[in-house]
Order: structure tokens, then C-alpha cells, then sequence
């Protein structure tokens, strides 16, 4: 008979690190291979935003951009701008992304090893460099890395021990924010992890979460103010809710981002003349039809929901959209613009690139069960993150690369799965 000897930890260890060494090796080949190259879909369009506000000398949005279909993350526009100013090109930004990367992979051992274990910390590093989206995020020019790597730093820098660090935690989240508008859900983690730590301790609680409120509040106001110098108005985020409510609340809805629809005179999607109205007008008038054709069928906007989760997590092969240009296939399957034969090639397509990322899905579903005793316990509350995102995100159309920014939560659990129950820190209930 054979018997199996258990890894040891200094293995598992050189296993992560190879694995970590595999994954940049194909980071820089895709760098090289994609270097500066013409980049589709949103991807491109932060660019085309990036040098707009560069060549009217000012940070976005600049005046002359307000009458655009809606304000498109204006702090990842910004980080491209500033690109331009000290680069004169966006060409490194494929550079930038993997020490964002790296960045996000520091965070994800930190959060591991903390609230789980060693081992789970390693084996986590080595399944999140398995994953086809991690080897291709540093080509796009996307808002997922730099909005997910403040994110956690802020959650990072919230639990230090000094207070006056909860306020820089807070005051990232304010940048994070003005990526993605999704950031209130890492303040609220933070906020529970906090309570988590010090709740025999009341004073510090208050404080921490008191500080890491100002701080974001202070990167509000001042995110806010160099807008308002820039263009005149006090804008903080992207105005992109009442375009993504209206795809997903209109009678040819399915539930997905439907941007062909825009162009469809009969549909609530389209706005006649929209250039002459400003980015407010429009997103007032989006979210105005929305709720309303929402109170005539509530039926059917809920009916949408279980389609949306499935569409989130459907697949793992999102950042290659930049240069593929087929991050319209859904949209066009959907509404008869695609033979169903093309779209089959499609979909083989993203599934065999998806593979990895299945088998740590079925991890993690597996891991909820084996630690299902935990789950009442503070590592519960990275699920709690996991499933506020997907409830925030179903409201809205969705797509699959919004599930990335709580993928490192179901790669640590999945992770997970091959480790005993822990101790310490990491078994306490909150």
C-alpha cells in the first residue's frame, strides 16, 4: 500500500511560490504580446476619457465632459490622467496593474493567514495565481484592480493599532469609492472586523469606526472639490446607477448589461438627443423610467435575480474583452443579433478558459460545508462581504467580471477546504 506523507508547510509554501512565479511569467509575455494596444468596450473608453481630460488641461470631469451618456469612474479616469501628465502615455499602465496585483495578492496571504492560517494563506496564493482572470488583469485598463487593492488596504490599515490609521483606511475607501461605488461594502466589513477585535473594548470601537467615517468623509469632500473645480459640479462617483437600473428594467430586459438597447428608438433605454442634456438629466431620467416600469412588473424585474447571480459567477475569462472585442456576445445572443452557432463558440470558449476557476468554486462550495461551524464565527464575516456585493450588484444589470472584486473571498474559503478547524483569533465568535 501507499501512504500519502501530508505537505509540510515549507512545501506548500514552494508549491505557492511557483505558482506565483508561473502566473507572472505569463503576466509579462501577455504585457509584451498586448503592449499598447488599441483596447474595446469600457476598457477604452476610460482611455478616450483619460486623454479628453488631457487635452482640456484639467482632471475629469472637465466642463466639456458633462454632457456624456453618464460620469464613467471618475478616480480610475483620473489615475489614467495621471499616467498622461508624468508619462505622456498609457502604455505602462499594463506595468502599474501587476504591482497592483501583487499588491491585492499581499492583502489576500495578510487576510488568510489572519483569520484562518498559515496554510490556507499559501494554498490561497497558489489557487488565486491559477485563475485565468488573475493572469490576464494586468492588460485591460480596468477598474477592478486598483478599486480592489484600496479597498483592502483600507480594511488593512483600519485594524492597525493606531486610530489616526483607521482615518487613512477611511480616506482610501473614499478613493476606492470614486472608482467603483461599491466601497461603503468594504467600509461596513471593516467595520464589523473592528468590532470584531476590539469589542471588549468599547472606546476603541468607537473611535476606530468614528475615524475611518472622517476619513472617508474628508476624501469625499475633497474628491468632490477638485471636481467642483474642474467642472463646476461636486461629483464623488460614477452616475452610471441609472443607466445599469434601466437595462435590467425595461421590456426587453434580461438581466445582463444591455447597451444595444440605447440605440433603440422604442425602448426605455434610448434618449432622444441625449448630448444636449447633462450626465445628471440623463441618469434622472433613466432611474425615473426604471422605478417606474419596476412598480408595473415586479414580477418579472424579481424573476431576473436568480439569472443575475448565475450570470456574475457564470464565468472567469472577463479581462480578455479588451482585446477580443466580444463583450457584447451576451447582449447580442439575447436580442437576435448572434446565430445561436456563434454564440456556442462563444461560450465553449470561456468555459475552457474558466476551468480553474469551476474547481474553486466547487472548492468553496465544499468549504462552506466542511466549516460550516464556522461560518458564525468572524471568518463569517468575508461572507457577509460576499453576499451584500452579490445583493448590491443584482439590483442592477450585472456581468461576470463584477463578481472579481469578492472572488478573494471564495478563493481563502475555498482555500479553505483543505484545512483542519483553526484557533486563536481565527476560531472566535463575534
Amino acid at each position: 500500500m501507499f501512504h500519502c506523507r501530508p505537505i509540510t508547510d515549507s512545501q506548500l509554501r514552494r508549491i505557492a511560490l511557483t505558482c506565483v512565479a508561473i502566473m507572472t511569467l505569463i503576466q509579462v509575455s501577455l504585457i509584451a504580446h498586448w503592449w499598447d494596444v488599441t483596447q474595446f468596450s469600457d476598457y477604452g473608453e476610460y482611455g478616450r476619457l483619460a486623454y479628453g481630460a488631457y487635452n482640456a488641461g484639467s482632471w475629469y470631469p472637465s466642463r466639456n465632459q458633462l454632457y456624456g451618456l453618464f460620469i464613467f469612474s471618475p478616480g480610475f479616469v483620473n489615475w489614467l490622467y495621471i499616467q498622461l501628465i508624468t508619462l505622456g502615455t498609457l502604455a505602462y499602465n499594463p506595468v502599474f496593474n501587476m504591482l497592483l496585483n501583487f499588491g491585492i495578492m499581499t492583502c489576500v496571504f495578510r487576510i488568510a493567514d489572519t483569520y484562518f492560517s498559515l496554510r490556507t494563506a499559501w494554498i490561497s496564493i497558489a489557487l488565486y495565481s491559477l485563475l485565468y482572470s488573475t493572469w490576464w488583469c494586468v492588460v485591460p485598463m480596468a477598474t477592478e484592480l486598483p478599486f480592489l487593492f484600496l479597498s483592502l488596504l483600507g480594511i488593512q490599515l483600519s485594524l492597525c493599532r493606531r486610530w489616526s490609521w483607521s482615518m487613512a483606511g477611511g480616506l482610501l475607501f473614499a478613493i476606492a469609492n470614486s472608482i467603483r461605488p461599491l466601497a461603503i461594502l468594504f467600509l461596513m466589513t471593516s467595520a464589523l472586523l473592528v468590532i470584531a477585535k476590539y469589542r471588549e473594548k468599547n472606546t476603541h470601537v468607537c473611535l476606530r469606526i468614528f475615524s475611518m467615517l472622517a476619513g472617508t468623509a474628508v476624501g469625499v469632500f475633497l474628491i468632490g472639490t477638485a471636481s467642483r473645480i474642474s467642472s463646476g459640479h461636486f461629483i464623488f462617483q460614477s452616475s452610471t446607477s441609472g443607466i445599469n437600473l434601466v437595462y435590467t428594467a425595461n421590456d426587453e430586459a434580461y438581466g445582463g448589461v444591455a447597451a444595444s438597447l440605447l440605440n433603440k428608438p422604442d425602448n426605455s433605454c434610448h434618449i432622444e438627443n441625449h448630448g444636449t442634456l447633462l450626465y445628471s438629466q440623463k441618469d434622472s431620467i433613466w432611474t425615473a423610467r426604471a422605478l417606474e416600469w419596476i412598480g408595473e412588473n415586479p414580477g418579472k424585474y424579481l424573476s431576473f435575480i436568480p439569472g443575475k447571480v448565475a450570470g456574475m459567477f457564470v464565468e472567469d475569462s472577463w479581462p480578455d474583452r479588451a482585446v477580443s472585442n466580444t463583450s457584447g456576445s451576451v447582449d447580442a445572443f439575447f436580442h437576435n443579433d448572434m446565430p445561436l452557432s456563434d454564440f456556442i463558440t462563444y461560450a465553449a470558449n470561456v468555459i475552457v478558459k474558466s476551468f480553474m476557476y469551476y474547481i474553486i468554486i466547487l472548492l468553496f462550495l465544499c468549504s462552506l460545508w466542511i466549516h460550516r461551524k464556522d461560518i458564525p464565527t468572524v471568518k463569517g464575516i468575508w461572507l457577509i462581504l460576499l453576499a451584500t456585493g452579490i445583493a448590491a450588484t443584482c439590483i442592477f444589470a450585472v456581468s461576470p467580471r463584477y463578481h472579481y472584486p469578492y472572488m478573494f473571498v471564495i478563493v481563502i474559503w475555498a482555500a479553505y477546504s483543505f484545512t483542519p478547524g483553526s484557533h486563536g483569533i481565527r476560531g472566535k465568535t463575534y
